[in-house]
This record gives structure tokens, C-alpha cells and sequence, in this order.
């Protein structure tokens, strides 16, 4: 029997597939192969059951709408103190996890004022 976080992993990346397809993208035999995996770990999972979710998200958000570019953010941050590069500030934002002292930093360092936390 498969770990439980192997899984999850591939249930997630089905459904990350199962969303490429219903927006039209080509996704080849993938949804068929994962399926299949998914079915070899655990037979009785109900692959219909599933439902899709977005594989990515803007990631850039705040900084865009800020008129900041990575390799301004890195600027700025490296000017407060905290040395950055425009790679390290993209790998950061790109992957989506990031630590609370990096999201503070950048937002002071493109002037935002507040964080709302609930829409």
C-alpha cells in the first residue's frame, strides 16, 4: 500500500489534470496514467469523485499590481538590508511558500500599508 502523502500527491495532480482538460488544454494520456497509478495504490478509490482544482495561481499579485518586477523587489529588499537577488525573490514567489519575515519585507518594500486577511 502506497504512503498516504503519495496519495495525496497524485490525487492532487489528477485533479490539477482533470482542470487543464476541462479549460481546454491537451493533457495527452496523463489523466489516463494517473488514473491508472492512483488505481494500483487504491483499488477502490472512485476516480470520479475527484473533482478538478487549478494547478497554478498568479503568484505575482501584490507586486504587480504594485508596478514592481522581481528585480525591483530585489532591489529594495537588498537596500533594507535583507540581500536578495531577482532569482532568489522569483524562486520565493513562484513556489508559493515563503517564510512570514520575507512576505513582510517585500510588502514594506512595495509601500503597502495594510494586509487584509478575509475578502
Amino acid at each position: 500500500m502506497a504512503k498516504s502523502h503519495v496519495l495525496s500527491a497524485l490525487k492532487r495532480r489528477y485533479a490539477q489534470t482533470l482542470d487543464l482538460a476541462a479549460r481546454g488544454i491537451a493533457v495527452g494520456d496523463d489523466l489516463e496514467h494517473l488514473g491508472t497509478v492512483i488505481l494500483m495504490f487504491a483499488p477502490k478509490t472512485d476516480l470520479a469523485a475527484i473533482r478538478p482544482i487549478r494547478r497554478y495561481h498568479s503568484r505575482e499579485g501584490r507586486w504587480t499590481r504594485a508596478g514592481v518586477k522581481y528585480a525591483e523587489l530585489a532591489k529594495r529588499l537588498t537596500d533594507m538590508g535583507l540581500p536578495e537577488t531577482e532569482a532568489s525573490v522569483q524562486v520565493k514567489i513562484n513556489r508559493g511558500a515563503f517564510p512570514a519575515w520575507f512576505m513582510l519585507a517585500a510588502m514594506k518594500a512595495i509601500g503597502a500599508t495594510s494586509l487584509r486577511l478575509q475578502n
